[in-house]
């Protein structure tokens, strides 16, 4: 016999049941643990409730991480409950769970094997504090609707775990999407555990299918999408397919809405008109992924809006960006003031002046000057720059703005395309995306003057859970300006198209004494102007073209407020769902602004120090209140009185806030520290809570005062960043 039937016949002798065993007088609970979403990387179900533990680990079924999973909860003796059961949902690049579903008091029936079922439903992230049911309904964790088990008709060999709980284990699955026990503190699998081995032994992959109408898929958009409506009869239409690249460049054109070197299938392509008269083209599809190492590129004289209706994964490339003269999709449109201006030829005497740079979010630089003869000739002055244009919002999607020709011909760059990324469920970022400007030319024949780099273009990113990496790099920069010319045509350089990275594109080098190209914009780095041309014995030189203006980043999510990775320029951040962008340190936190702060109001009742720590978890800390208005702000936010971060802990009547500064001396006759605020009600503090317990921490209470309070009962709390 196999060590693991050795396991499975122990088992069975101790606790009635293990994969295989049958006991009509059983009494257990399985737990099943549903989603209507596939974009959880990590599932985890927390117990809470007995003494004694066991533990199967369930392999991953082709390394995915599959749902329904379903654990075994064996009665192993005492009482029937209640138990706690509490079901995480995790997302790749979010720290904290996405949702928590708990179950608070369940109990057991004895003798019969009934179901918990707990669905994970997308909708709920964000939504209720406690338990959530398909609706979605908010309802206590507790509540009979979120407690009510049902019988269990599966087959106890489809069971991904059977296990007897013991109070605060967690089941967690693991990177690999295998459930994983959390081994016990002396390392085994506790009495009657069994180890994975023989084939015969392993669960089925049997799927529940007793409540299959109990949970309804959702479909479509959570929140309003920007430039396009997703229930729009030509989309709702539209054949939605997932959509898989990972077979290096892709490549969609929006002009002739062509698909060239695509990997599987192809999205449904829509054409719609924006409001405000621009078109777009919309690519419908149900999933996106771009793996690593693979590349999307978008061209063409429309912008390019990709609307998933499920989840979205990009590890490779999103490129919209322009190539030289080339615009990037949507480029170039109702550009006005916005596009650069062409320089001025040479005259008899002068050199060519240099094209200026495409705006957008912000001004291209000013076109070069021709230069003069040696006697001294006025040249024509140089152009300006082309100026800040369109809406800052993006509402209406178009690509940036083209820099002008250099004097007597050079190209200018194309403006950096337009690309729209809505996401219904999660968008999940780790690879690149940009949208830059083309650089603008060189001239061609002697003293030429250089092309204007176009304007970065406009990237938009939406989804109702936006989960991003370090590795992100999303970029909109400008592009830079060639150089001109001297009096014969010699090698001149072309300027960089806008660089995927924070740096400026560089501006074209001249031989001899042309201008050389302005810099193309970046973070924190305006457009250069083009270098005026130098001065030859009978005429002037060519000069260079002015670099690009920046383009513009949107983004919307529920979470990643503070997107990590590279972002060149500066996004525009919206929270959709979360209310702040500072992390909660719980589910039952509510955030408030006060003086550009962000505080969090916790209505889970905890200890001073639990507080603290809860606080401290989600890099926050109890409250410091150092005014009169803050303290009323404070006051305002609270539903019941709740703990500060104040105390005396370590020394009597000498009262600190918890980053160790005093600000109260002495109990109710003492006197602030330092010219410190504070706020205590009369009489206190006076160390007394009841007649045998000292009070050593600070508590606000509902009318704005504070009270001491003894540091071992529970009370609300309020962090702060």
């Amino acid at each position: 016999m196999s060590a693991a039937k050795r396991a499975l016949s122990i088992g069975c002798a101790l606790v009635g049941l293990a994969f295989g065993c049958r006991e009509d007088a059983l009494t257990q609970i399985v737990v099943v643990v549903d989603s209507d979403w596939d974009g959880f990387s990590r599932i985890e179900i927390e117990i809470d409730g007995f003494q004694r533990s066991q533990a199967v680990k369930a392999e991953s079924r082709d390394g995915r991480l599959d749902l329904p999973r379903r654990v075994a909860l064996v009665h192993a003796g005492g009482p029937l409950g209640p138990i706690a059961v509490t079901a995480h949902g995790h997302v790749s690049g979010l720290e904290k769970p996405a949702l928590s579903e708990p179950r608070t008091k369940v109990f057991f029936e004895r003798g019969k094997t009934s179901m918990l079922k707990i669905d994970l439903l997308f909708e709920c992230i964000g939504h209720c504090r406690e338990a959530c049911l398909a609706g979605p309904i908010c309802v206590d964790s507790n509540d009979e609707r979120a407690t009510a088990l049902s019988p269990w008709e599966g087959d106890v060999d489809g069971i991904d775990v059977v296990y007897s709980v013991g109070r605060g284990d967690v089941i967690d699955s693991g990177a690999d999407g295998a459930i994983v026990p959390m081994p016990r503190e002396d390392g085994g699998l506790g009495e009657g555990g069994r180890e994975p081995s023989d084939a015969g032994d392993a669960h089925d992959g049997t799927l529940v299918t007793t409540d299959a109408d109990a949970m309804p898929p959702t479909d479509g958009f959570t929140y309003t999408p920007s430039n396009f409506d997703p229930g729009a009869a030509q989309i709702q239409d539209a054949a939605r397919t997932d959509v898989l690249l990972d077979c290096g460049v892709s490549t969609f054109d929006s002009s002739s809405l062509a698909f060239d070197e695509w990997c599987g299938a192809e999205p449904a392509a829509v054409m719609i008109t924006q409001t405000g008269g621009t078109s777009a083209v919309v690519l419908v599809m149900e999933t996106l992924t771009i793996a690593a190492g693979s590349t999307l590129e978008l061209r063409g004289d429309h912008p390019i809006i990709l609307a998933v209706f499920d989840h979205a994964t990009i590890d490779g490339v999103v490129d919209a960006s322009a190539r030289a003269s080339t615009n990037g999709p949507g480029a170039g449109r109702e550009c006005a003031q916005g596009a650069g201006s062409d320089g001025p030829g040479a005259s008899s005497n002068t050199g060519a002046g240099g094209g200026s740079g495409g705006g957008f979010a912000s001004d291209g630089g000013n076109g070069g000057r021709g230069g003069d003869a040696a006697d001294g000739s006025s040249a024509a002055p140089a152009v300006i720059g082309g100026s800040v244009n369109g809406s800052a919002d993006l509402q209406l999607l178009r690509g940036g703005c083209p820099g002008g020709l250099g004097g007597d011909g050079a190209a200018g760059g194309g403006g950096g395309g337009a690309v729209q990324i809505s996401v219904a469920r999660s968008l999940q970022i780790n690879g690149a995306i940009n949208a830059g400007g083309g650089g603008g030319g060189s001239g061609v024949t002697a003293r030429d003057g250089g092309g204007g780099g176009g304007s970065g273009g406009a990237i938009v990113l939406e989804a109702a859970m936006l989960a991003t990496g370090d590795a992100m790099v999303i970029t909109a920069n400008g592009g830079a300006g060639g150089a001109g010319q001297p009096s014969t045509a010699a090698t001149s350089g072309a300027g960089e198209d806008g660089q995927p990275s924070i740096a400026a594109a560089s501006g074209g080098a001249p031989p001899s004494t042309a201008g050389g190209g302005g810099n193309g914009s970046a973070l924190g780095i305006a457009a250069e102007p083009g270098q005026g041309g130098g001065t030859g014995s009978f005429y002037g030189y060519g000069a260079g073209g002015g670099g690009g203006g920046l383009g513009r980043v949107r983004i919307r999510g529920a979470d990643g407020c503070t997107p990590p990775g590279v972002l060149s320029p500066a996004p525009s951040v919206e929270c959709a769902q979360c209310g702040s962008c500072a992390p909660a340190p719980g589910p039952d936190c509510q955030a408030f602004v006060h003086a550009g702060r962000t505080y969090h109001s916790c209505t889970d009742a905890l200890d001073w120090d639990e507080a603290r720590v809860a606080c401290e978890a989600a890099n926050l800390k109890l409250v410091r209140i150092d005014d009169d208005a803050e303290n009323t702000a404070v006051a305002n936010a609270i539903g019941e009185d709740s703990w500060i971060g104040a105390s005396d802990v370590d020394t009597e009547d000498a009262w600190r806030w918890t980053d160790g500064t005093a600000f109260w001396s002495g109990a109710a006759d003492g006197a602030a520290v330092g010219g410190h605020f504070s706020a205590w009600y009369d009489g206190q503090p006076d160390n007394v809570y009841g007649p045998l317990i000292t009070a050593d921490c600070g508590a606000i209470l509902l009318d704005a005062t504070w009270g001491d309070r003894a540091c071992s009962i529970w009370h609300p709390y309020v962090c702060e960043e």
